[in-house]
């Protein structure tokens, strides 16, 4: 018991020793929450954008939200964390609630500026600080990039480079594990389209009642009508036996 509550002290000092590291770094007073930005797509198919929220260094799930890119004429990543952030934060003071201590998008020079432009268009610029997380050539984190487009390298052994590297994962991964399920629901859709009697709710039943489509194609005439009326399993059976 001693060791496991000597491990959780030390990993509690280090990371209050690299958050307060990253505070002196942008020049802040303090830093208490922290909100960090990342986008998952397919060759700009299904489009989602992603938040998690870290307070004293720590995750504050409740706070995490996820995006569906509405723009149809964003073509970038730069274009979603535009309209990400703008959804965001004007959401925010619309309804004035808390702001975060700092924005962190996942990237450089170019997230950095978009992130300044958002919040200089909502007169917050002086209220939230901005910074980005540069990766190298090898999509390895290498400096992260002040909101005044300064780039600080940091060292790969050091406390603060843990720090970020927990955040970046964190984001990502909630980023993916929303794009799959988006991607998921978007290849249901198309392969479930035009069939006669089939809409959005019953679309989503069969999601429910079975794991995969290759599961609904394997479904047998009974197993279909327990979700679905007897008139639409035979339209389903019917378009899946002739592809």
């Amino acid at each position: 018991i001693q060791n496991r509550l000597n491990t959780k002290a030390l990993k509690i000092a280090r990371t209050l020793k690299a958050n307060d590291e990253l505070r002196q770094h942008l020049g802040m007073d303090e830093l208490k929450r922290i909100e960090i930005f990342d986008n998952s797509h397919i060759m700009n198919m299904d489009r989602v954008g992603a938040m998690v929220c870290y307070e004293n260094g720590v995750p504050n799930k409740k706070l995490y939200r996820k995006y569906i890119i509405k723009n149809q004429e964003s073509q970038s990543d730069v274009q979603y964390m535009e309209e990400v952030l703008t959804r965001r934060y004007s959401k925010l003071q619309a309804n004035n609630e808390p702001l975060p201590d700092l924005i962190i998008v996942d990237g450089g020079r170019l997230q950095v500026e978009v992130a300044n432009k958002v919040l200089k268009n909502l007169k917050l610029d002086l209220l939230v600080n901005v910074m980005g997380v540069k990766k190298n050539d090898h999509h390895k984190t290498n400096c992260i990039v002040l909101k005044n487009l300064t780039e600080i390298p940091i060292d790969k052994k050091s406390d603060l480079y843990f720090f970020l590297l927990n955040m970046q994962e964190e984001v990502d991964r909630f980023a993916k594990s929303f794009f799959r399920d988006k991607h998921l629901k978007s290849m249901y859709n198309s392969e479930l389209n035009n069939i006669k009697g089939l809409g959005k709710k019953r679309k989503a039943d069969l999601m429910k009642a079975f794991n995969n489509l290759q599961e609904i194609k394997n479904a047998t005439f009974s197993q279909l009508c327990q979700v679905v009326p007897k008139n639409v399993a035979s339209e389903i059976m019917k378009k899946f036996n002739e592809n």
